[in-house]
């Protein structure tokens, strides 16, 4: 049987979807949020999606910031065309040590190519205890999703789409490798689809 080609937009919906699946699953499981992720495409392929790329382990503020720009290196090397970076909106401004909203949780899928537009596929959520004895952790109740065009983004994911584009160069093989097993090294998580 042979396998589903999707065009780039319904790869970005689809990881939209997914992201939100996961991120439903996990609050329900464990009430824990999953890390910043890029997922790397390479829309000339027939198959763009090449993987996915987990922030790794950090403290809040500068090394938070730190982490999340570093995400962007791998992309650059392996000359990523285009980049979908989920992560969850207030998880983030605790990383960071942002102002906090308890009432604007969100979980923000950026679909970025090498130049702008950007698009921010802005999904609300509302998060809700559960009652105790052995039922979810969280239940999330999710609001109207929204799509914003070129918005405004917090500072390490605008450095991390600056150090894809600006550090964009084809590398060989050796090279690639040597950046993830470094990424890989410091925690990182790299995911890459079989070819």
């Amino acid at each position: 049987m042979a396998q589903q080609v999707l065009t780039a937009e319904q790869l970005v919906d689809a990881l939209a979807d997914a992201a939100r699946a996961g991120v439903d699953a996990q609050l329900r499981h464990d009430g824990g949020l999953m890390p910043p992720t890029v997922h790397i495409l390479l829309e000339d392929l027939d198959q763009p999606y090449i993987g996915c790329l987990t922030c790794r382990p950090f403290y809040p503020g500068t090394d938070a910031a730190a982490a999340i720009m570093h995400l962007g290196v791998l992309p650059a090397v392996i000359a990523a065309t285009r980049l979908v970076i989920v992560w969850e909106q207030q998880d983030l401004n605790v990383a960071l040590q942002s102002p906090v909203d308890p009432h604007g949780s969100a979980l923000c899928v950026l679909d970025a190519q090498l130049t702008p537009p950007t698009v921010l596929h802005h999904h609300p959520m509302q998060l809700r205890r559960a009652a105790p004895g052995g039922g979810p952790a969280v239940i999330p109740e999710w609001g109207a999703p929204d799509r914003i065009h070129n918005p405004a983004l917090p500072q390490p994911i605008e450095v991390l789409l600056e150090v894809w584009r600006d550090g964009w160069e084809p590398c060989d093989g050796a090279v690639v490798n040597d950046v993830a097993i470094r990424l890989q090294t410091a925690g990182y998580r790299t995911r890459w689809t079989e070819r």
